[in-house]
């Protein structure tokens, strides 16, 4: 299972699509809704949520928003679980607050620098799960 995974040994995150949300829809619209996993640990204190909703083209939008830098600087999905943007070399995960821990359930922004080593991991794993979840 490819994963986007970003942050340190003792505070990260991980983004994995895990399936088809609707894997025997009409719709084709409904057809092309993806099973989302995100787990966060800080600490060695764990949280994972699934269910969180991500469109087939909305992974080739994020393909080409870590694919060519500097044609954006925000990304943003239907489903407002995950964003990302980007300020110089830093790129900023934005969380639901679902994986927040803070005792409010803030939403909450992960930061993490993207050096070119980390840049293509990460494309090549968004690159695998696009193979795996084309358009239906």
């Amino acid at each position: 299972m490819n994963m986007l995974k970003f942050g340190n040994e003792t505070d990260w995150v991980s983004l994995t699509v895990v399936d088809y949300q609707f894997g025997a829809a009409e719709d084709a619209f409904d057809r092309n809704w993806l099973l989302l996993e995100a787990t966060r640990s800080v600490d060695g204190n764990t949280r994972v949520l699934r269910d969180l909703a991500l469109l087939t083209w909305e992974l080739r939008d994020m393909k080409r928003f870590f694919q060519v830098p500097e044609t954006r600087t925000r990304l943003e999905f239907l489903e407002p679980c995950v964003a990302f943007s980007r300020q110089g070399e830093t790129v900023l995960l934005h969380l639901d607050s679902g994986l927040s821990f803070d005792k409010d359930g803030n939403a909450m922004s992960f930061e993490t620098r993207m050096d070119r080593t980390w840049g293509e991991r990460t494309l090549c794993a968004i690159e695998d799960l696009c193979r795996r979840f084309p358009d239906r």
